[in-house]
């Protein structure tokens, strides 16, 4: 039989790989032990939180404990993180944390999972019977238009001319531009393209968690080992970008402030989700609580949140 405990342990380059402990039997006495085989070749670098991830599910969290306490599991030498839908691992992490000597910081954010990847492993979910019409499908990207907050027309309005008056109210943001930056309408001066690890640097500069040299040496793996797109603007270099990590989730994707308020990650979202959906990959991310932009974004690609969220823990050796 198979043991209660499943432990996911990925980096960025190879394979991910489900770790699943077996029970074992002694002279008819079942006995558990969590097995993982680790890549350490890929989780050398004891600093490095960002490939040193694990993605923990546990039926029985009395047993979880031992079982994630022992060393051929998971590396408590190491500064990494651990990831997991089930708020309730929390104190049995903070407890192996006392006595690891680890300093835990736990993150909670909202889960949202993608509409077809629901309805094909979530039926049950009420809002995947209600998704509308076309659902998923990328978003056109916003001219000018967008600015326009209500028009209305005066037909024979007395204003000294035979065309009829219009009336519109609109709202501009007005900034000063650098010379380089253009003034856009449509997405014709867009071009679709996957990542280049050449472009790991911008998205580092943009990345709210990243910003370093290990931060940028994962983008690079993350790159190089999944499926990205962008958005070339008319200099040829990403104006909006969305990548995926190596728990198979959408992350780090963002546009340069000069391009925002158009539409274009909604864009790059769908287009990202659309694309994995074929390669038959659960599509999956996470915000924060207080991104209300991202927030508000999912609500309109008709993204379902997952009722437990999603919890991460930070773990650092004192």
């Amino acid at each position: 039989m198979w043991e209660t405990l499943w432990i996911l342990k990925r980096n960025a380059v190879t394979v991910n790989r489900p770790l699943c402990s077996r029970a074992s039997e002694s002279g008819g006495k079942q006995t558990s032990k969590a097995n993982a085989a680790r890549c350490d070749k890929e989780m050398a670098d004891d600093f490095d939180h960002y490939t040193n991830t694990y993605q923990i599910y546990s039926k029985d969290l009395n047993n979880c404990q031992e079982s994630l306490a022992t060393s051929d599991v998971i590396n408590w030498k190491q500064h990494l993180q651990i990831q997991s839908s089930q708020s309730s691992l929390n104190e049995v992490i903070q407890n192996l944390a006392a006595t690891k000597f680890v300093k835990v910081e736990h993150t909670q954010c909202i889960l949202y999972v993608m509409p077809e990847t629901a309805r094909k492993l979530l039926p049950s979910l009420p809002e995947t019977k209600n998704l509308p019409v076309g659902y998923g499908a990328p978003k056109a990207i916003q001219g000018w238009r967008s600015s326009i907050q209500s028009a209305k027309t005066r037909p024979g309005a007395d204003c000294g001319s035979d065309h009829e008056l219009s009336i519109a109210k609109f709202r501009l943001k007005l900034k000063k531009v650098g010379k380089t930056t253009r003034p856009f309408s449509n997405q014709e001066m867009f071009k679709l393209s996957s990542m280049d690890p050449t472009h790991a640097t911008l998205v580092n500069k943009f990345w709210h968690f990243g910003g370093n040299e290990r931060s940028q040496r994962f983008i690079e793996r993350c790159i190089r080992a999944f499926p990205t797109f962008c958005l070339l603007g008319p200099e040829g270099t990403p104006a909006s970008w969305s990548l995926m990590d190596q728990t198979g989730e959408i992350r780090m994707g963002a546009t340069l402030p000069e391009y925002r308020g158009h539409g274009l990650i909604s864009h790059m979202l769908a287009v990202h989700t659309r694309a994995l959906d074929q390669l038959g990959i659960p599509v999956y991310n996470h915000t924060d609580k207080a991104n209300k932009i991202v927030q508000k974004v999912s609500h309109n690609l008709h993204h379902i949140a997952i009722p437990h969220g999603w919890n991460q823990w930070n773990c650092e050796p004192l």
